[in-house]
């Protein structure tokens, strides 16, 4: 990261020291233009944002790379490429605005336009958007020959989308304008290798024209249609080697679910002869319009006699000495080049699975320690920066490996950073479901289920104690319902077969062996003490057992590497909050303790604002608070107000929960007394807790022991 942010800074102070109208100055201009920043960088030119400042808006300035030292020919090919654009006028073309020198600069400024290249963006379009998108371009290229440019740099990095899908066809500094003397000389390959059609490959600048363009549009199909080039390989020399001499891959060989019309538009295009191919692009786009509207194409497929002849003309002498000889050898050789093209796919197919997951890792690598690193200091709310960009690289590898599972578990690290369990839990489901043998998906699912088995065995707990308090008989004081019961056999599927102490450590937890589950912790505490879920379930252990002192230690540890992490800053608050209970049972002082509570768990709403339980836990520490400096004569109605604000959040987000009803009544039944206290009327407050009293009444009558004396004191005061 060192490294690259040292590029970065390097590149900046070059651009600043070529372009800066007043040395060291603070604005970077270009004439009239201020520069925002790099956009894009080529070959020849590099691309800014910038801002016209006479007229206020957004544009993009090209300059020469070599700034002021420009030969002649770059210099005349950049007024060229403003004179070919300039001169037209379509809606999907990149207007041009100004041609210009500042100081020795040489400069463009043309539309700016908001979004990504074609190539960014192709493999996560569907290949009908992407057909869409080719008949516009196909149209834009048509108008241009018919105007008398021929662009001879079509590829999907020269074609912008902006946002809603308009697209924009931009760089025409190879441009061919009828009337002018031709910049490339004959011998000289200019262009991109990969979609150069076969006499620009050659190097043979004289016989380029609408022709050429058309290849390269039938060169941008196959791509379209494969996520294939047509020609490929490791150096630019092999690739137009290749595609002078060699015949591209069917289509439908490569990918048999290409449609038979759309390989012969693309085959038609990629003709070696020009007089082959479409005549023009415009022909070429009306063939692609009629598949797009389900009508019969002009083009008609190469039968085999032509693809006979041609491997006849590429090797005339061979065929010349024994024509039915050559022909049984040709079957049988037809046949090892055919085991040998699908062995040939079959690997490239590997290689490219390897370089999608290769990408995905550095992405999730580089995206997820930032955003740990982020939380970790405390501003978990920063990290969700981190996730557009692995979500982009993310959608690219499902497009071009969709059978990867890792790629899935990836994202899914991120959500569970990110504390998002659904999602994170959502994205290992689908890993499991592409490969159920993927142990780093196993170990994070197993994770994201325990939490939902502790949070029903938490709610099973409390029903048993609200049953209890109620009078009801509630049985064994460990419950298990059915969710339960397959949630814990669900963790214990996921963890068991692994080694890690966390996984063991949980496992025993669910088999009931708490203790060897709390040595399994503490190894794993001391042989990877990075983790976060050992100090939460060491500090979870401390918290039951009632030891205050030892949950403190846990949880503090944990929170002094991960600021940020939810179940430690909710835990701390937890301990407090039963530290006060405690206390307040024995009859000493509690202000401290529920204090301490508060800080903690409003922390935890900073990082989680729609937490619902630790929204409850904050009211009711801040209303056990309130009663508590109500004992030592203290200003408490600040504290019962804010305690009953969070009640009657959490009430309106579940109306029929009687306890949350039963809490807030009789938040507003002490502050009442602590207004009678006081001489002021509290006579709204009973009413209104009288009201919650009995609705809680009536959602669960079984509250009558446990509400009912305060019932009974409302009711009174309400009459007095």
């Amino acid at each position: 990261m060192s490294e690259r942010r040292e590029v970065l800074q390097n590149l900046f102070r070059e651009v600043k020291e070529a372009l800066s109208s007043e040395p060291g100055g603070a604005a970077l201009r270009i004439g009239r233009y201020e520069i925002v920043r790099e956009v894009a960088r080529g070959g020849a030119g590099v691309v800014y944002e910038a801002v016209d400042a006479d007229l206020r808006r957004r544009v993009a300035v090209k300059v020469l790379r070599d700034w002021g030292t420009a030969s002649p020919v770059p210099v005349e090919r950049l007024r060229r490429e403003a004179a070919a654009a300039a001169k037209l006028k379509h809606p999907n073309i990149v207007s041009i605005h100004e041609i210009g020198i500042a100081g020795n600069t040489h400069f463009i400024a043309m539309d700016f336009v908001e979004g990504r290249t074609l190539g960014e963006v192709l493999p996560s379009l569907s290949r009908r958007e992407r057909l869409e998108i080719l008949k516009v371009l196909a149209d834009a290229v048509a108008y241009a020959h018919e105007e008398g440019v021929v662009h001879r740099d079509l590829k999907p990095q020269n074609v912008l989308l902006e946002a809603g899908r308009r697209i924009f066809l931009t760089d025409f500094g190879l441009a061919k304008v009828r009337g002018t003397e031709d910049l490339t000389r004959t011998g000289v390959v200019l262009g991109t290798p990969q979609y150069m059609a076969p006499e620009q490959a050659r190097g043979d600048a004289r016989q380029s024209g609408p022709w050429t363009d058309v290849w390269s549009l039938g060169a941008m199909l196959y791509e379209m249609l494969t996520l294939r080039r047509p020609f490929d390989a490791s150096t630019a020399v092999e690739v137009c080697t290749r595609i002078v001499k060699e015949e591209p891959a069917a289509p439908r060989r490569v990918d048999r679910t290409v449609h038979p019309d759309l390989e012969t538009i693309c085959l038609k295009s990629l003709e070696k002869d020009p007089e082959k191919r479409y005549p023009t692009a415009r022909e070429f786009a009306e063939d692609l319009g009629r598949f797009l509207k389900d009508e019969p194409i002009l083009a008609r497929p190469v039968g085999l006699l032509t693809r006979f002849a041609k491997r006849v003309r590429r090797q005339p002498a061979g065929w010349a000495l024994g024509a039915a000889a050559a022909l049984l050898l040709a079957l049988a050789a037809a046949q090892v080049a055919g085991a040998r093209e699908r062995a040939r796919l079959r690997k490239q197919a590997q290689n490219d699975r390897q370089r999608v997951l290769s990408t995905m890792r550095q992405h999730a690598a580089l995206f997820l320690e930032a955003a740990l690193a982020m939380r970790r200091s405390g501003n978990p709310k920063g990290m969700h920066v981190f996730l557009p960009p692995l979500r982009a690289a993310y959608d690219e590898a499902v497009a071009r490996a969709p059978e990867l599972a890792e790629v899935e578990c990836l994202m899914g690290r991120m959500h569970r950073a990110l504390m998002d369990e659904a999602k994170a839990l959502e994205f290992q489901e689908r890993a499991l479901s592409k490969d159920p043998g993927f142990l780093p998906a196993r170990y994070d699912r197993g994770l994201l289920l325990t939490r939902r088995y502790q949070a029903r065995m938490d709610q099973l707990r409390d029903e048993w104690r609200r049953r209890k308090e109620d009078g009801s008989r509630p049985g064994r004081t460990r419950l298990e319902d059915d969710e339960a019961r397959d949630l814990k056999r669900r963790v214990e599927e996921d963890l068991a077969p692994l080694p890690a102490k966390v996984a063991q450590g949980i496992v025993q937890w669910v088999r009931g062996d708490r203790d060897r589950a709390k040595v399994l912790f503490e190894e794993a505490v001391r042989e990877t003490p990075e983790l976060e879920e050992p100090y939460e379930w060491l500090g979870e252990f401390a918290r039951q057992e009632k030891s205050l002192e030892r949950a403190l230690g846990w949880y503090s540890r944990g929170h002094a590497k991960d600021k940020g992490y939810l179940p430690f800053l909710q835990g701390l608050g937890l301990a407090w909050f039963e530290e006060g209970n405690r206390l307040g049972g024995h009859g000493k002082e509690t202000v401290e303790a529920y204090t301490s509570a508060i800080t903690w768990l409003e922390r935890a709403l900073e990082v989680m604002p729609d937490h619902e339980e630790n929204r409850f836990r904050c009211g009711r520490a801040r209303v056990q608070r309130a009663n508590a400096l109500a004992r030592q004569g203290a200003d408490a109605s600040e504290a019962y107000g804010q305690g009953i604000l969070d009640l009657e959040h959490v009430l309106r987000l579940n109306p029929t929960r009687e306890d949350i009803l039963a809490r807030l009544a009789q938040a507003r039944l002490d502050w009442g007394a602590y207004r009678d206290a006081k001489g002021e009327d509290a006579t709204a407050l009973y009413l209104q807790a009288l009201k919650e009293f009995e609705e809680a009444l009536r959602l669960n009558p079984d509250l009558e022991r446990r509400i009912g004396p305060s019932l009974e004191t409302c009711r009174r005061k309400v009459t007095e």
